[in-house]
């Protein structure tokens, strides 16, 4: 399924399962598509899993994330006007 919130299922905060917040998605999406404060550089997925490393987050985790198919509404507010 290309957009997971699409199911019906409970999303975002208000699933109980959820390990994210709404902040710590945008913080996730700015390290991909921008970078931090320091360098501007984008991150990798592989180096956002290790930022979160200690809410033990995986990979397709973030991927669903940067790539829009879970979060759907926090990042479709992202990339509005840009």
């Amino acid at each position: 399924m290309d957009d997971l919130s699409a199911s019906g299922n409970v999303a975002g905060e208000k699933n109980p399962r959820s390990i994210l917040n709404e902040d710590e998605v945008w913080d996730i999406l700015n390290l991909y598509y921008i970078g931090d404060e320091e360098s501007y550089s984008p991150y990798s997925i592989t180096m956002i899993v290790k930022e979160y490393s200690e809410l033990d987050i995986k990979k397709g985790t973030i991927s669903d994330i940067v790539y829009g198919r879970t979060w759907t509404k926090i990042y479709d507010e992202f990339f509005e006007g840009k």
